[in-house]
């Protein structure tokens, strides 16, 4: 099961610095959904629902490694 809440990339503390949880999975999986819709400048023009898309498409990754 892919829990949407677990960090991406976590980062452990360090002598050098401290520890950070990362993005979520859901974060991750939308902004590289962003990144390939975008490479559309059809697209761009649509910002408000390309977002929701992003998140969508996202959500129905995550449903479906779920399964």
């Amino acid at each position: 099961m892919t829990d949407i809440s677990k960090p991406a990339f976590p980062r452990p503390a360090s002598d050098y610095n401290y520890s950070q949880d990362g993005m979520t999975l859901r974060e991750y999986y939308a902004g590289q959904v962003l990144a390939g819709l975008c490479a559309d400048p059809n697209l761009i023009a649509q910002y408000g629902s390309l977002a929701k898309t992003c998140v969508g498409l996202a959500d129905a990754l995550i449903a479906e490694l779920n399964k």
